[in-house]
């Protein structure tokens, strides 16, 4: 277990350097600033055969999803004014890299900082597109092609009730595979690496202070920093281990020799804290029932994590499935992180995604669903609606399409699935796709009936393209149409509670595609 510092890798060092660097900075093409001025009393030798890189890292930081929502009220002619929800980010960090270790001479080794900076995140992105913020009402244009929803639904001006699981064609209740051991990014390594991976995640899953990589692996610097971000990024239930790295390289071959671990708990903590965390993942996985499918399982997570957990930059375990799922406050990498540990537990597969949202580090995920890939973001399920809580299912299920329009990925040392598929996407799946002015109307009478019936707030739907999006939202909200009012009327008489009707509160998000009415109930 736990070991004193001191061990068989110390005892090999005969000179050490010291460098700074983000976890993500690692990668291929960076090179390092050498300073000229070394610090005083430093060891030196001629004969140096192992020397020890440490490396202070950052995760990902991450982004809360505010939801921006206009009001129209019927005394001004459909004049809208935006209710301003404040957005809150994290301030992003310096960041730097320590590739180019092994341009420091083999001989005098002396203690020498690195500080070569880097873009945020440390990764440049392999996917571009117009950014903007989620929620916002402004109309934007987005630079990738359209890709219809149509494709995956049929027309809906005839009906808009929930398809069942057992009318879906092919949907059967999800019978449990094994627990998921490995992640995503493993399975992309080569059999040397994966027998590196396999050595550093099984000394630090036993709580060892250190771990010796054999000759014959050839582990260069820069592959060891890949594998621990690896490790640090996808394997959740790894959430006690520090940014910081420790290695030490054998000056000869330039190859790593062995690793130590830091560990920001004590052995009694982690203990206690991974009871508590299975303890919490195990009370909502209880909650899956017989008749669910795998697309039902994946929801239930998508809304535990969005409706339970708060987006809190102040907490103490903001990044990690204890954040997460113990004390339900987190960011977006406790979000994703406790979605992928969920969907291991089950057998579902899954992977974490690193990237920006407007041009700010997130993280999300991607999950694998009747053999096609798809990503969520459970983060953008929390709202921050000042006029009704309610859980987005906007980034439930969607394709890359719809995610590169709002999202930059970054570029990883292995490639992440394609995601082409809406069958699974929460409006295709639930036939809430208008593909016309009239099916969206349609969608819109009957959602505000359904939502009176069980005292629901916000009605949501999506159109099926970019022209039928454009088209919905001029007919219901320019103020020569005034149509959403109308809607509001026609709905009224059939509502099992009632609402005002004077004023329509409403969401437009062009990226998605989706339009979202919130009732104000008058008792």
């Amino acid at each position: 277990m736990m070991k004193q510092n001191g061990k068989k890798i110390t005892a090999l060092i005969l000179a050490a350097a010291s460098a700074a660097a983000v976890l993500s900075a690692c990668t291929r093409d960076s090179g390092a600033d050498w300073e000229d001025t070394l610090p005083s009393a430093v060891t030196t030798t001629s004969e140096s055969s192992v020397m020890v890189i440490e490396e202070d890292t950052k995760p990902p930081i991450s982004i809360s999803m505010p939801e921006t929502t206009t009001t129209t009220e019927r005394k001004t002619e459909l004049a809208t004014t935006a209710s301003a929800v404040t957005e809150e980010t994290e301030e992003t960090t310096s960041q730097s890299t320590i590739t180019g270790i092994s341009t420091v001479p083999a001989v005098d080794l002396t203690s020498t900082a690195v500080t070569t900076t880097v873009p945020t995140s440390g990764s440049s992105s392999v996917s571009s597109s117009e950014t903007s913020t989620a929620g916002s009402s402004e109309t934007r244009e987005s630079t990738s092609d359209t890709e219809t929803f149509s494709s995956e639904v049929s027309s809906t001006s005839e009906t808009s009730s929930v398809t069942s699981a057992e009318e879906q064609d092919g949907e059967k209740p999800y019978v449990f595979n094994d627990p998921i051991s490995r992640p995503y990014c493993y399975f992309t390594l080569d059999e040397r690496l994966r027998q590196a991976y396999d050595l550093i995640i099984n000394a630090i899953t036993n709580l060892e202070d250190e771990v010796e990589l054999p000759d014959e692996l050839a582990l260069t610097a820069e592959e060891y920093c890949d594998l621990y971000q690896m490790i640090y990024d996808s394997e959740h239930s790894v959430f006690y281990i520090s940014t910081r790295m420790t290695y030490a390289t054998k000056i000869s071959t330039q190859t790593i020799a062995g690793a130590e671990f830091v560990y920001i708990y004590t052995e009694d903590e982690i203990k206690a804290m991974q009871k508590k965390t299975d303890e919490a993942a195990n009370a909502i996985i209880s909650e899956i029932t017989e008749d669910m499918t795998e697309y039902d399982i994946v929801k239930l997570f998508y809304d535990k994590l969005a409706g339970e957990v708060i987006y809190d930059e102040t907490a103490p375990n903001l990044r990690d499935i204890y954040g997460a799922l113990v004390d339900k406050k987190a960011v977006c990498g406790g979000y994703a992180k406790a979605f992928s540990y969920l969907c291991d537990k089950v057998g579902i597969e899954s992977l974490t995604i690193t990237g920006d949202f407007d041009e700010i580090p997130h993280m999300w995920n991607m999950v694998k669903l009747d053999g096609e890939w798809y990503h969520v973001d459970a983060t953008a399920g929390y709202v921050k609606n000042p006029v009704v809580p309610y859980i987005r299912y906007d980034y439930l299920c969607t394709s890359d399409e719809i995610v590169l329009r709002s999202r930059t990925v970054y570029e990883q040392s292995y490639s992440y699935p394609k995601a082409e598929s809406m069958k699974y996407n929460y409006y295709v799946y639930n036939n809430l796709v208008a593909d016309s002015v009239e099916s969206a109307e349609k969608l819109l009478m009957d959602g505000i009936v359904a939502a009176t019936e069980k005292g629901e707030g916000v009605i949501q739907i999506a159109c099926s393209d970019d022209k039928v999006f454009e088209d919905v939202v001029y007919y219901l909200f320019d103020k020569s149409q005034a149509n959403a009012l109308n809607i509001y009327d026609k709905a009224y008489s059939l509502a099992a509670k009632k609402y005002n009707r004077e004023s329509i509160i409403y969401n437009q998000e062009k990226n998605t595609r989706v339009i979202k009415l919130f009732l104000e109930y008058l008792d």
